[in-house]
C-alpha cells in the first residue's frame, strides 16, 4: 500500500474517532419536550386558611428543585467549537422553546458542565466558555439571551468518569429556571 493510501485511512480512521462520540448517545430533545420541562409547576400545598407562626412549623419542608433540562451540545475536544450538525439542531429545538409564548418571561441560567479530564482549573474556564457559547448562539439566532451564564467545570457529575460513556454523560449543558 503506498504512504498516501495510509495516509488517507488513518485520516479517515480519525474522522470516525472525533466524530462518533458526538452523535452516538442521545438523540435530540424537541422544542415542547423542553418546554414542559422549563414550566413552572404549580404548588400544590394547600392550607385551610390556618396561619402557623414560624417558631410552631418545625423544620422547614424541602424546596422542589427549580425546573431544568439537560441537553447535550458537543464540542470539539477542548474547544467552543460545536462538533456536529446534531449540536447545533439541539440548540435551534431549545431556541425554540424559550422563545416560546409558554415560556416568556421567564428567567434561566445556562450551565456548562464538563468530565474530568483536565485540571479543575482548566475544567471551570471550559465549561463557562462553552456556556456562553450556547447564550451567545440562542442570542444570535433567536434573540434569546440571559445575563445567567455559569460554568460548574466537573464538580457536577451526573455519571461516573471512570468510562467514556460516563463522561460523555458529564459533558452537558443544563437549563434552569430561576423564577
Amino acid at each position: 500500500m503506498s504512504k498516501i493510501a495510509i495516509a488517507c485511512i488513518v485520516s479517515l480512521m480519525l474522522s470516525v474517532v472525533w466524530i462518533f462520540p458526538a452523535t452516538a448517545n442521545e438523540d435530540i430533545v424537541q422544542s415542547e419536550e423542553l418546554i414542559q420541562q422549563l414550566k413552572k409547576q404549580p404548588q400544590t400545598r394547600k392550607t385551610r386558611g390556618f396561619v402557623i407562626s414560624g417558631a410552631e412549623t418545625g423544620p422547614a419542608p424541602q424546596q422542589a428543585a427549580p425546573p431544568s433540562a439537560t441537553i447535550y451540545v458537543y464540542f470539539i475536544s477542548g474547544t467552543v467549537d460545536f462538533a456536529d450538525e446534531q449540536s447545533r439542531q439541539q440548540l435551534d429545538e431549545l431556541g425554540r422553546a424559550l422563545t416560546s409564548k409558554a415560556l416568556t418571561g421567564a428567567r434561566f441560567e445556562i450551565s456548562g458542565h464538563t468530565d474530568s479530564v483536565g485540571s479543575d482549573e482548566y475544567n471551570m474556564n471550559l465549561s463557562r466558555r462553552r456556556a456562553e457559547t450556547v447564550n451567545a448562539y440562542l442570542e444570535e439566532n433567536f434573540g434569546y439571551s440571559t445575563t445567567a451564564v455559569e460554568g460548574y467545570g466537573e464538580t457536577q457529575p451526573i455519571a461516573t468518569n471512570d468510562t467514556s460513556e460516563g463522561r460523555a454523560r458529564n459533558r452537558r449543558v443544563v437549563i434552569t429556571r430561576l423564577d
